[in-house]
């Protein structure tokens, strides 16, 4: 929202809401004011205690039974064929975004491809958007270009598809695939920088995506206890 709009939006306002509205918006600019100190691209200047990421309890005790993936996949021998296939593009980054029909993100090509994945591209338009800006002083809206595409890839959901294959055939090569993207997440979207943590909802969605997997993966002896 540019200066101008923002003027005619005050206008509108009554002198009843006037003051409300100035009192949020300096909090909202002192919140931001007091991040922007806290954050770089580097990472945070004050780095906290790390924690490991315990299991939530998200998923029925049977999942992690020996004799789960056969009994699944002979009561659901579609859904079990299904799934797998899906999960397989997942591990090697073959994704439909918002009806971009199957791209390969581990070949395509862009000057700001950054890592494994393209997390701040929208792969359909080729727009980039700067991984090293911090989050709310990125514009978009650019004709033709939709941010959404990479908010959907960011948000992770294929991870948990790969989780659902792992508990059915045992493959560790979902396992691998799950600790190398969320660590080319991690390394290329530094907290409060980038493109993928301008919406609230999509960050919530990528924690919620993380964990659940998380809960699939934990007993891999393929990757680290984070």
């Amino acid at each position: 929202m540019d200066f101008r709009h923002r003027l005619i939006q005050i206008r509108k306002l009554s002198a009843k809401n006037l003051p409300k509205v100035v009192a949020r918006r300096l909090l909202s600019s002192g919140r931001a004011a007091r991040e922007r100190l806290l954050y770089t691209p580097a990472g945070p200047r004050r780095t906290p205690p790390t924690r490991a990421v315990h299991v939530v309890g998200l998923l029925h005790g049977d999942v992690a039974s020996p004799s789960f993936g056969e009994r699944f996949t002979g009561a659901y021998p579609e859904d079990a064929r299904r799934l797998v296939a899906a999960a397989n593009d997942g591990r090697d980054l073959v994704l439909n975004l918002l009806g971009s029909g199957p791209i390969n993100l581990k070949t395509f090509q862009h000057p700001a491809k950054r890592g494994l994945v393209p997390w701040h591209i929208d792969v359909k338009s080729g727009t980039a958007w700067p991984a090293d800006q911090f989050f709310s002083d990125i514009q978009w809206g650019q004709r033709g270009a939709d941010v959404k595409v990479p908010w959907e890839l960011s948000r992770c959901a294929h991870f948990v598809t790969m989780g659902q294959a792992y508990a059915l055939t045992g493959d560790e090569s979902y396992a691998r695939a799950f600790s190398e993207q969320l660590e080319d997440w991690i390394r290329h979207n530094p907290p409060k920088f980038g493109v993928n943590w301008a919406c609230a909802m999509d960050v919530a969605l990528r924690a919620c995506n993380w964990l659940l997997a998380w809960e699939f993966f934990e007993r891999s002896t393929s990757i680290s206890a984070f």
